[in-house]
């Protein structure tokens, strides 16, 4: 079956530690009918952190890819986490990805892990989206989020698409302030006004647009969509949506969001390259893919996970490696929910798709299906902001610690090990 790539919707969701990104993740896995039980991170069965650590933390350490189909359309995002610690897992699925979803809590606002996103998103030059989350906690504020919100980045950038009806616990649902039905009075002047400012940010993105809007003329639906579509995608408007992931509130709401204002990943025409050039994106052609993420898994090997930009890449079929000049099988290609793997026969361009047993790829190298010598731009990673030195507890296990070292750092690049010259102390280097 054909695969309609203007379907597909690519985007990492980020925020600060604790915002409730991992259960919307699980959430809506659940409502796509992904899967049949909704994960929870206090019951360590969420779908994205499945790993021993994550749930006896009960927090995210590592980028988790995660992919659903809704209402013809399908998603695949990484839940990433929001420890300063893990910053690695956090610019790699940016950088490979269409928008950024970022998640507030809806009492603390903004916060560190929710800048630094912005940051990172601003930085690839990709579209942001926010989701106001947990309203109907005590004290929690939509309108004092936005006031920051629109403090920090400025009065006419952060819009609501959608508000909350009620508060705290008595919040209800929320409505959409563009189709403008069933408002309550209580919010319907806080409605108008927002949907003002969207309609004057539509009618800045086209000149035409513009002189019919000061005009009093009425703009088509095709009309306001596609001047959403220009606004979001130059960076104009930020969209924001509110809700409760702990009542199901808005949920339904944002997806159709994603699925109506997130960009497909023929949107930005054209991809960067290492040497600063750019190169046109397809749905057909060679395929052209970055790998992102490499897991070392004790039984399988090396398992390397990549986003396919242009084109299209098929299981059990050959690559090159344009960063390292070598060739690579691919056998297998799986989707990733989590730890659960369903094969593919073939990816296209905002696929994210994993294979095992490669022999020298690693993180940032680029895969090419066909016989384009190009690069993708490499992923950057911050340096490591601090050094211990680290010994064997018992002599003659230094190689043992050397290899286990290796490994590590080839599975997350803001961990470095080496041997000091003067001291010839190992140090191993890391962000926290």
């Amino acid at each position: 079956m054909a695969i309609n790539v203007q379907n597909i919707r690519n985007f990492a969701v980020a925020g600060h530690t604790g915002c409730g990104k991992t259960s919307l993740c699980d959430l809506i896995l659940f409502k796509s009918g992904a899967v049949d039980r909704c994960g929870s991170v206090d019951q360590k069965n969420s779908i994205s952190d499945y790993t021993l650590d994550e749930q006896e933390k009960l927090s995210s350490i590592y980028a988790a890819p995660l992919n659903c189909k809704w209402n013809d359309n399908h998603f695949f995002f990484v839940d990433t986490p929001g420890y300063g610690e893990f910053i690695g897992e956090v610019v790699a699925p940016i950088h490979c990805s269409d928008a950024v979803l970022i998640v507030l809590d809806g009492v603390k606002g903004i916060e560190v892990g929710s800048s630094r996103a912005w940051k990172l998103a601003k930085e690839n030059e990709i579209p942001r989206f926010i989701f106001i989350n947990r309203l109907d906690r005590e004290m929690a504020d939509f309108e004092k989020v936005m006031a920051q919100l629109q403090d920090v980045y400025g009065a006419n950038l952060c819009i609501p698409i959608t508000l909350p009806v009620g508060k705290e616990n008595n919040l209800k649902s929320v409505i959409n302030i563009l189709k403008g039905k069933d408002i309550p009075a209580d919010i319907a002047h806080e409605a108008g006004k927002y949907k003002e400012k969207i309609m004057d940010t539509i009618a800045e993105s086209d000149e035409e647009l513009m002189v019919r809007y000061l005009d009093g003329q009425e703009l088509s639906e095709e009309e306001i969509s596609k001047g959403l579509h220009k606004a979001i995608m130059e960076g104009k408007l930020v969209p924001v949506f509110a809700g409760s992931v702990a009542k199901d509130i808005g949920i339904v709401e944002l997806m159709n969001g994603i699925v109506n204002l997130f960009p497909n990943p023929l949107s930005r025409k054209e991809i960067k390259l290492a040497d600063g050039s750019k190169h046109d994106i397809s749905a057909e052609g060679p395929g052209i893919a970055l790998v992102f993420k490499t897991i070392i898994d004790p039984f399988i090997g090396q398992f390397s996970i990549f986003r396919v930009f242009s084109g299209k890449i098929s299981s059990d079929s050959e690559a090159f490696n344009t960063s390292i000049g070598e060739k690579e099988r691919l056998g297998s290609i799986v989707l990733l929910n989590g730890k659960n793997q369903s094969p593919i026969p073939e990816l296209v361009p905002g696929f994210i798709g994993a294979v095992t047993k490669l022999k020298n790829t690693h993180i940032s190298n680029t895969l090419v299906s066909g016989n384009l010598k190009i690069q993708l731009q490499h992923i950057k990673f911050p340096a490591p902001v601090m050094s211990y030195a680290i010994m064997p507890s018992k002599s003659g296990d230094e190689d043992k610690i050397s290899q286990g070292l290796a490994k590590i750092c080839d599975s997350d690049y803001t961990v470095k090990s080496e041997r000091h010259v003067e001291t010839r102390e190992m140090l191993l280097s890391s962000m926290g």
